[in-house]
């Protein structure tokens, strides 16, 4: 290469950073990698970028990362870059037509994958055949997306002797799905007449421990609702759930949604000032749901009604739960459609303001379902969660999926695990826990941790 030709390169990620869209930018060995801006456009600034590159070269290569690599210097770890696998765009395109091109399928999209391409060729025709395969294997024809030949029979059998799963299959809603409750009082209901007897565990951050059956969860659903459903609604049928203990605010959740009132689960601010980021969401979800109820636990109470004014909040829209939780007759409750919204959910607010989104009684009821039926969970588990209810993997995957299924929960305080991740295999051990999740940085504290907790300890943990 040539000086002219070592300049121009070198220039490479300055011009790639006078795009308006680039944050960060490197190039190496012919492939140009840019950090993008959290709302940008890939496609058109892909566009953009290729101009910028010897006017749109087609043999310029262009990849989007989340951050560069850095070294222990904070250089960019050319290295680690150099190692990353690479697909280009015509190769994307290329394995699209030959999809497409398969006799029954009607339309394929192939994706960029950290897997070498010739595998991705791979996995793309053999899976998109077990896809044109599900209408009606045993009357295929190429009409209804069925087997076009021998040859595609072969191939789907092959696939199922090897047990791979298929990428995608378009078929009829499982008989068993639609035969039960399609909102989630009802579906909980139906699990209390199945597993009355079953438990949700709550560990606090004091070590105390608390048990609620699935029957005592109902009714006291149930005397909430009672007492909600006696106050003035408010015209957004809204509850925010501001609770720093878990068993409060599952009561809570099921209280609204039994009494027809949609709830969303809020993060507790540690300071109830505009600097405080659980704070700003709080601020957040008071301006979206602008009459809402405001339900507290005893920890909460004082801190928030405190301040209530400062959040624009008239204190007669706060209601502790437990005061709440007390004998009462529910009225006629109309049964949700399916379709109408159960519980709100707010985004993080990583690219500007969190933003309301409802989630549906068969959006998360269908998602529960067909989750417990791909994975096989089954009612004899029991499930252990740390991970705080805002988080939609909590409320959704780790208890609505749960109280369907009928299985066991077991829910710590993440205060405990945070302070000392190992704590987290000491809890699995201690509740015979069949199933867990965390963050990935959770595994890699736990397992660091390991070193803290004793010989004799860690020899006493059960994780079989």
């Amino acid at each position: 290469m040539s000086n002219s030709d070592n300049r121009r390169v070198a220039a490479f990620p300055e011009l790639l950073l006078r795009d308006p869209d680039v944050v960060d930018a490197a190039y190496v060995d012919g492939v140009a990698y840019a950090v993008l801006r959290g709302r940008a456009d890939e496609q058109l600034t892909r566009s953009r970028l290729l101009a910028l590159l010897e006017g749109g070269e087609r043999g310029r290569r262009i990849e989007f990362l989340h951050r560069l690599p850095l070294d222990q210097e904070g250089m960019v770890d050319l290295e680690v870059l150099r190692r990353r696998p690479v697909v280009d765009d015509s190769l994307l395109e290329r394995l699209t037509g030959e999809v497409e091109a398969l006799p029954g399928i009607r339309r394929a999209v192939c994706l960029r994958s950290m897997q070498r391409p010739e595998l991705l060729l791979l996995e793309a025709l053999d899976e998109a055949k077990v896809v044109s395969s599900q209408h009606n294997p045993s009357q295929p024809s190429q009409e209804d997306g069925g087997l076009a030949s021998d040859k595609d029979a072969a191939w789907v059998a092959e696939l199922q002797q090897r047990g791979l799963p298929p990428a995608l299959v378009e078929c009829d809603e499982p008989t068993d799905f639609s035969a039960r409750p399609r909102d989630l009082f009802a579906a909980f209901e139906a699990s209390v007449r199945r597993n009355a007897n079953k438990e949700i565990i709550f560990h606090f951050s004091d070590g105390a421990e608390r048990r609620l059956s699935f029957a005592d969860l109902r009714d006291r659903a149930n005397r909430l609702a009672a007492s909600l459903s006696s106050l003035p609604i408010p015209s957004s049928r809204a509850a925010i759930l501001l609770c720093q203990s878990n068993h409060d605010l599952v009561i809570g959740f099921w209280g609204c949604v039994r009494a027809g009132i949609t709830p969303l689960i809020v993060p507790v601010p540690v300071v109830y000032d505009s600097t405080n980021r659980q704070a700003m969401q709080l601020q957040r979800a008071l301006e979206l749901l602008e009459d809402a109820f405001v339900l507290v636990d005893e920890t909460t109470a004082e801190p928030f009604q405190s301040r209530a004014s400062d959040f624009g909040v008239d204190r007669k829209r706060v209601h502790s739960i437990s005061a709440l939780d007390q004998s009462g007759e529910l009225g006629a409750v109309p049964t949700p459609a399916p379709d109408s919204v159960a519980f709100y959910v707010l985004t993080s607010g990583s690219t500007g303001k969190p933003k309301l989104i409802g989630l549906t009684h068969w959006n998360a009821l269908s998602r529960a379902r067909g989750a417990n039926h791909l994975v096989g969970f089954s009612p004899e588990d029991r499930i252990l969660n740390w991970l705080p209810f805002d988080h939609i993997g909590t409320i959704s995957d780790w208890h609505i999926r749960c109280i369907d299924l009928g299985c066991e929960m077991v829910y710590v305080d993440k205060e405990l695990v945070i302070a000392a991740p190992a704590r987290w295999l000491n809890f699995l051990s201690t509740y015979q826990a069949t199933h867990s999740w965390a963050p990935n940085f959770a595994f890699a504290s736990a397992i660091g941790g390991i070193n803290a907790v004793s010989t004799q300890d860690r020899d006493g943990w059960d994780l079989t």
